[in-house]
């Protein structure tokens, strides 16, 4: 998880990136997840990390399913709801 954070957070403050994990081994399931404090951080993490060469493979970044960056809110038009965007990472 400190990897992820440390390869997104210069993209804007991220509220968290976490890789999943199976429950059972606990050994990484190939993807994971990183939410911003604003739509503009995500977009500019998705734009600039996808495609980008991790562990000898290229990362898909992607808003996580069933989420549309122009219906996101970021915290500034939401006030202090705490309603974090991000997106879904794997490789590919």
């Amino acid at each position: 998880d400190d990897i992820l954070y440390q390869h997104f957070s210069s993209f804007g403050t991220i509220m968290s990136a976490k890789i999943q994990r199976d429950p059972t081994t606990g050994r990484p399931r190939g993807f994971g997840f990183v939410s911003y404090e604003t739509a503009e951080a995500a977009s500019e993490a998705i734009n600039a990390m996808n495609g980008f060469p991790a562990d000898g493979k290229f990362l898909n970044v992607q808003l996580k399913k069933g989420d549309d960056m122009n219906s996101m809110p970021s915290l500034q038009q939401i006030g202090n709801m705490g309603v974090p965007t991000g997106g879904r990472f794997q490789p590919y």
